[in-house]
């Protein structure tokens, strides 16, 4: 069980930094238009 937890909380961990570049991205874009 704690294989499969370890494994949700790097799914988790990984969802979350791609959540922040694309709004950094999308911030950075919005800025330049």
């Amino acid at each position: 069980t704690f294989r499969n937890r370890k494994e949700n909380y790097v799914d988790i961990v990984m969802e979350t930094s791609c959540g922040l570049h694309n709004f950094r991205v999308t911030m950075r874009h919005g800025k330049v238009a």
